[in-house]
């Protein structure tokens, strides 16, 4: 895991923008989070732990309240922490800002760097020691802030001022960094542990001397709960009153970067590859569909911050957050477990009692609700506003994390010796597909799915219904939306939900059999592949007819050609049946009837298929029987 967290950033181009006072100087949009970190500031808690994934916005959200903390109210003029209304409490203090990111991932290396860091901050002040060990330093520059503070002045922006307060304010950034980048050394994170138990204690040993002790990370270490508790210990991560506290909600979106919306739509209107742009509105539904669904109390979402920002810069959809840095933990999951991510590649909701990883147990759900590649879906049970005794629901957030790891894992999975070339040909009719299902058009939508069966290697090839339903869904782990397979819905479980925004598609997928091999033979047969023996004969040139001829031409054809014409009137009645069996099952079962409440349009979708190289959909919109 990688928990290094450069907050806000869209690329290595674009400035770094994870400093309050560089955003604010720059003009760049700061989405004001301030309203809620003052509910933060004035709560109860004097010790808080929040935790969100890598590049959230947790530097930016440290470096904001270190600036309030010192008193900077003129920065905050615009913002709701500073208006006159506010009556926030500007009293000013020391605040020592730690990131523990920097230090090192062993602990010779973390102890000379923080140990140098924090004997500079004290040299700053005027204290000189000749300490070793970050903990006792820290204890010791925190008891000499406290009982020397009308003699040491506040920097702030070249200027010195006399703090309000004798009490220090503590903000660690990334604490959890040297643990989770050693999950997978024992030995290391043994001493790692011991060193940061020492640490922790020495803080609180001084805790009545400190205003604020907030720390973020990617995920909660219970061993350490003990020591970050010095009194009133708060764990926020889970907390609906700071759901909101790191990432974009819809609205923010829309009051912050409405000019950016406008552009991307006038950028972007005419692809037909994202469904119909009518409005700015529609253009935030795509957008929401790749990078919103993050919760972490089931309910309140917000969108990936540094994803958003990037497709602002570019226009252009793409997997921005993923590809900061792909755990390799995620190649070893897929190891262990062959179905996990097939699993969450369909948005499955997984329960779990336990989100919280620890460095003596690792639960993969856990690790990947931590790092961002899942996220709360739902939540149920448990009587306050933290995690204890509730049940959390499981699933894959939006777009970017479901296609990144169709696109990494899956296709890879299911041809393990697949080509770069292969591959993205695969990935580009992937994509066309889903485009054009979630467009309602049948015929090209029906020539895609052809063409990604045909490139199947016909040694991957079974005649089975179930392996081509393995390779659907595959292929629909590229589409917009929310996508379930073999969900109860009705009175049974369909093969396929993907609801999106505007609209729901029940799907059905059939695969039908000729009672003459021969058919489904050539059909899976590759083009060129010679067939034999008496069964096969003339089957290799079936789908080589045409059957567009007018009727004279069909006649004469039929005359002269029989045998091949009479397997074309078979192919045609058995397909049909696959069609008709598909929208029957679907209609029977009632699959589509739990959708039909709200103000989406629900389509049955029928897929029928003969062979590698024979597929035929249809839709047929589900309307509320009278």
């Amino acid at each position: 895991m990688d928990s290094k967290d450069t907050e806000q950033t869209a690329s290595p181009e674009r400035p770094s923008h994870s400093n309050f006072s560089t955003l604010i100087r720059s003009g760049d949009v700061y989405v004001d989070k301030t309203a809620i970190i003052k509910t933060l500031l004035e709560s109860q808690y004097d010790t808080v732990l929040l935790n969100r994934p890598r590049r959230f916005g947790k530097t930016l959200l440290l470096s904001t309240i270190d600036h309030i903390l010192k008193g900077d109210k003129a920065k905050f003029e615009s913002l709701a922490i500073g208006k006159s209304d506010s009556k926030y409490d500007w009293k000013n203090s020391y605040v020592i800002r730690l990131d523990m990111s920097e230090y090192g991932k062993t602990v010779k290396d973390i102890d000379i760097n923080l140990s140098d860091d924090l004997n500079f901050i004290a040299e700053q002040h005027g204290f000189i020691t000749n300490r070793t060990g970050g903990g006792p330093i820290l204890a010791g520059l925190i008891k000499r802030l406290f009982v020397n503070y009308k003699n040491i002045t506040i920097k702030r922006d070249g200027n010195e001022i006399t703090p309000d307060t004798p009490f220090v304010s503590v903000l660690i950034d990334e604490y959890d960094y040297p643990f989770v980048m050693n999950f997978n050394n024992p030995k290391a994170l043994k001493e790692i542990r011991e060193y940061f138990a020492v640490f922790y204690a020495s803080l609180k040993s001084v805790a009545e001397k400190i205003r604020l002790t907030f720390i973020t990370g990617i995920t909660r270490l219970e061993e350490f709960t003990s020591f970050f508790g010095m009194n009133r210990f708060g764990d926020i991560t889970f907390d609906p009153e700071y759901a909101t506290l790191c990432g974009f909600t819809r609205q923010e979106i829309i009051d912050n970067f409405n000019d950016k919306l406008n552009e991307a739509y006038e950028s972007l209107k005419s692809d037909k590859s994202l469904g119909t742009l009518n409005s700015t509105d529609d253009m935030l539904g795509v957008i929401m569909d790749w990078y919103d669904g993050y919760s972490w109390d089931g309910k309140q979402k917000v969108l990936n911050p540094i994803s958003v920002l990037n497709f602002f810069d570019s226009f252009e959809f793409g997997r921005y957050w993923y590809d900061t840095g792909s755990p390799t933990f995620l190649q070893e999951l897929q190891i262990k477990d062959n179905d996990f991510f097939s699993n969450f590649s369909n948005n499955s909701s997984f329960r779990a009692s336990i989100i919280y990883p620890d460095t003596k147990r690792i639960s993969p759900e856990s690790t990947l609700l931590a790092t961002g590649y899942l996220t709360v879906d739902k939540a149920e049970g448990g009587t306050g506003k933290g995690f204890v005794g509730k049940t959390y629901h499981l699933a894959i957030p939006n777009m970017e994390v479901r296609i990144s790891y169709a696109q990494d894992y899956l296709v890879t999975k299911l041809y393990p010796n697949i080509s770069l070339s292969s591959k993205a040909r695969f990935l580009t009719l992937a994509t066309e597909f889903c485009s054009q299902l979630c467009n309602i058009n049948a015929e090209d939508a029906t020539d895609s799915l052809s063409s990604i069966f045909a490139g199947i290697p016909y040694d991957y090839h079974t005649q089975q219904e179930s392996f081509y339903k393995s390779h659907m869904n595959t292929v629909l782990a590229f589409a917009r939306g929310f996508l379930t397979a073999e969900k109860h819905a009705g009175d049974g479980r369909p093969d396929f939900i993907l609801e999106t925004r505007r609209q729901v598609l029940v799907m059905e997928v059939k695969y039908v059999k000729s009672n003459e091999p021969c058919v489904n033979d050539t059909l899976d047969n590759p083009s060129g592949m010679p067939l034999t023996g008496s069964n096969h004969e003339d089957a290799d040139d079936l789908d080589t007819i045409d059957t567009s001829c007018n009727v004279n031409t069909e006649t004469h054809m039929r005359q002269k050609e029989p045998r091949k014409w009479e397997k074309i009137d078979q192919f045609h009645t058995l397909i049909n049946n696959g069609i008709n069996a598909a929208f029957n099952q679907i209609s029977e079962n009632n699959y589509g009837l739990e959708y039909l409440d709200g103000t989406k349009k629900v389509w049955a979708v029928a897929v029928s298929i003969l062979g590698r190289t024979a597929v035929k959909i249809e839709f047929a919109e589900i309307e509320r029987r009278r």
